[in-house]
């Protein structure tokens, strides 16, 4: 249990060291949307391309009631609990600067990790169990 928390712990570091993170209270885009809603008619067009499972979408609807976003998402089901939403442009197709088929990791409904970065992999790193020895 102590050596899964440890390695735990030390990918999030790692990660946090890199900038590699989805937490957008962590990573800068919280940072960002407090420092816009400061800003006098800054604008009202939003752009979320990659839009995941919508967290910044439902920040920036949260923090700017005026505002319109647009949402990129490849992830077929995405959209489900926002499509009624008015302020939400539901786009569920992807942005790219190049005209080519790609291949999309779908891991299941959710998961922050389906992804369309080809070198990506996904390994469910598993712990030994370590026994106490009395001493």
């Amino acid at each position: 249990m102590l050596t899964r928390k440890l390695f735990t712990l030390a990918n999030k570091y790692i990660d946090s060291y890199n900038n590699y993170s989805y937490d957008i209270s962590t990573n800068g885009e919280m940072a960002i949307l407090c420092k816009l809603r400061e800003l006098k008619n800054f604008g009202y067009v939003y752009f979320d391309v990659g839009f995941n499972k919508g967290e910044w979408t439902k920040n920036v609807i949260t923090n700017f009631s005026h505002a319109e976003v647009h949402a990129f998402e490849i992830n077929v089901g995405a959209f489900e609990s926002f499509k009624k939403n008015t302020q939400i442009v539901c786009n569920e197709f992807g942005l790219s600067d190049q005209n080519e088929t790609i291949t999309f990791k779908d891991y299941g409904k959710d998961n922050p990790h389906n992804s369309f970065i080809s070198d990506f992999e996904w390994v469910d790193f598993k712990v030994p169990h370590v026994k106490k020895s009395k001493g």
